[in-house]
């Protein structure tokens, strides 16, 4: 379990254990990140920046200490990028930013008080929660945006 915090450093941390996490997912345990603990899981990244090219593409305040947009590799446990908050830090800019810069093609950019659960055999994957997943592809000098709905909805609200 690795929750929210300061991004760069999560990273940081556990580069050296990646192989350790992925042997460990492998056999059927879970990994469960949210916020900065989510982020770090895709093959690259988004640790930081609010600015992409000297622009502002997201509040100045989820910068994670970096100006500009910074990208790294991430733990490589699935395959997309992820970024978290998307609905309530407006952080869909910061995806599509990423998406340009490169080297990610596909980012989940996940709303509050939602989980993205991936079957990291198959890469199958489901939302639950309150809120849904945009998933945010590179094709050429385009994106492709998908809306992934949550999974059902409570037996409370219609």
């Amino acid at each position: 379990m690795v929750g929210g915090g300061w991004t760069p450093g999560y990273l940081e941390a556990l580069t050296g254990w990646r192989e350790m996490i992925s042997t460990l997912l492998r056999r059927g345990v879970p990994y469960l990140g949210w916020s900065a603990g989510a982020m770090v899981v895709g093959r690259h990244a988004i640790v930081g920046g609010w600015q992409h090219r000297g622009r502002q593409v997201v509040p100045e305040i989820v910068g994670e200490g970096s100006t500009e947009l910074d990208i790294r590799d991430g733990l490589a446990l699935i395959g997309p990028s992820i970024e978290t908050h998307a609905d309530t830090q407006y952080l869909l800019g910061r995806a599509l930013a990423a998406l340009q810069t490169g080297p990610m093609r596909s980012i989940a950019a996940i709303d509050e008080e939602t989980a993205l659960v991936v079957d990291v055999t198959s890469g199958r994957s489901k939302v639950l929660g309150r809120g849904r997943v945009t998933w945010v592809s590179a094709d050429g000098d385009r994106f492709v945006v998908r809306f992934e709905p949550r999974d059902s909805q409570p037996a409370d609200e219609s």
